[in-house]
């Protein structure tokens, strides 16, 4: 069904692209449908803003999506440029926030094609830089749907959304032309092949560790980060502590992969050796446990921390003692803080 609050602004005109504000009014326009080669008739008056119709037909059904196609193609075509979005690592399903690969910019095209089969898929647009193929597709009425995204993915090919769903009324020029050439909220990656490789890059120094369910609660044993303790084994709650800790790289139904042991965090840190690494995140845990303390938080299991008097004078122990037997103890006369596991 023709959605009809989307006017064509685009036509053809003997086999060119022209906008409405550059054709005579009415049949004088001689323009043509770019999706069904309909004649179209330019309405060029003073009350609706100037659009294209189809003059001894029907509204086409695709009319309008594909003269954006068109204008996209041509835009690109005539600056030899596109501004890219930034490209984020994201971390499935672990919680932690996503880090910045590389930043919006700029990236000059050599070559663009308009819906040429590439192997399993049709891409709206199919742009070449410097050797390289980008997929643009560009949603209008219908999103990139699951399957054609798996197919994308499969590609390895680096593929932008651009959305003008938003759209209520038909894009101008300069809006179309601002969203392709600056940083804009309307492209984003489907597929982005730089960041599945850095994430496979972490993936290959973490350990796959099982999540066991325990009663109401998920459990990972033996947490190299010693999160927390019961009986002195080292665990980690699931939800508490894995989903947004820095090394938790990703995480499904069964299993969590963690480079804790790696002591990799961020991409910065495989540029560092075992021993930096080790040194850094080891006073960054050290931060972490006095922070902890003057929330008086127990820093091995989360519990509240509370004041006790013992056979050398007075400390803070865990509250859930004797589970967890975590204690802090101040010297008097240095203000040394001294914790113990």
């Amino acid at each position: 069904m023709f959605v009809k609050q989307f006017h064509m602004i685009y036509a053809l005109h003997n086999g060119n692209l022209v906008h409405i504000s550059n054709v005579s009014n009415g049949l004088k326009c001689e323009c043509f449908c770019p999706a069904c080669n309909g004649k179209l008739i330019a309405k060029k008056g003073k009350v609706m803003m100037h659009h294209f119709a189809h003059y001894d037909s029907e509204e086409c059904k695709y009319g309008y999506e594909t003269s954006l196609h068109l204008a996209a193609k041509q835009m690109i075509m005539e600056h030899k440029k596109i501004m890219i979005p930034a490209v984020y690592l994201n971390f499935p399903g672990s919680g932690r926030e996503r880090i910045l690969l590389s930043k919006a910019k700029e990236i000059k095209v050599d070559q663009v094609l308009l819906e040429q089969r590439q192997e399993s898929i049709i891409p709206d647009v199919v742009l070449i830089s410097d050797q390289k193929k980008i997929y643009v597709e560009i949603y209008v009425t219908h999103a990139v749907d699951t399957d054609k995204t798996l197919k994308i993915k499969n590609s390895g090919i680096s593929t932008i959304e651009i959305d003008l769903s938003a759209y209520k009324q038909s894009l101008e020029k300069e809006d179309l032309e601002k969203i392709i050439f600056e940083d804009s909220e309307q492209k984003k990656w489907i597929y982005n092949s730089f960041e599945k490789e850095c994430l496979q890059k972490f993936i290959s120094v973490a350990k796959p560790m099982p999540i066991i369910s325990r009663g109401y609660t998920e459990h990972v044993d033996y947490c190299p980060m010693s999160r927390r303790k019961w009986h002195g084994k080292p665990y980690a709650n699931f939800i508490d502590d894995c989903c947004g800790c820095e090394f938790c790289i990703s995480a499904a139904e069964d299993k969590i992969f963690c480079s804790a042991e790696a002591g990799i965090a961020e991409m910065e840190d495989f540029r560092k050796n075992m021993e930096e690494r080790k040194l850094f995140y080891m006073n960054k845990a050290d931060d972490e446990r006095y922070d902890c303390f003057s929330k008086r938080i127990c820093p091995n299991c989360g519990g509240k921390l509370v004041e006790r008097m013992g056979r050398y004078g007075e400390f803070w122990g865990c509250d859930n003692y004797p589970h967890c037997r975590f204690t802090v103890n101040i010297d008097k006369e240095t203000g040394e803080i001294i914790m113990k596991s």
